[in-house]
């Protein structure tokens, strides 16, 4: 891979697994609108930005598969549940408690693995 193509890349992964993480975060802001009923939660929009977003994270799933194997790329969208930490802080209130440093740290030491 050439400069161009491996910035593409790393640029992809992290849109990748942001963009998925956002939209967890915006399914959980739809099963905490109290939309019980079918009828209710499909008038949602939270669950079509949610959707959406999954959608323009598959997208840049598809280009970083043009440049790696399923078998590096698969594990590199481990990095969501690091963004979703982050995210559930910041929109949610939760707690980033020394396990999830922990889970962040041996996350991030596995992506590194698979990249050396």
């Amino acid at each position: 891979m050439n400069s161009a193509q491996i910035v593409l890349v790393v640029v992809s992964v992290l849109l990748m697994t942001c963009l998925g993480s956002l939209g967890a975060i915006c399914f959980k802001k739809t099963s905490i609108s109290g939309n019980i009923h079918m009828k209710e939660l499909l008038r949602d929009k939270w669950l079509y930005i949610g959707g959406a977003l999954y959608v323009a994270g598959a997208v840049f799933n598809i280009i970083v598969l043009r440049f790696l194997p399923l078998s590096v790329v698969l594990p590199f969208s481990s990095i969501t549940y690091i963004w979703t930490i982050f995210f559930s802080n910041r929109f949610f209130h939760e707690k980033i408690n020394r396990f999830k440093v922990i889970a962040m740290v041996c996350i991030v030491a596995g992506v590194v693995l698979l990249i050396l």
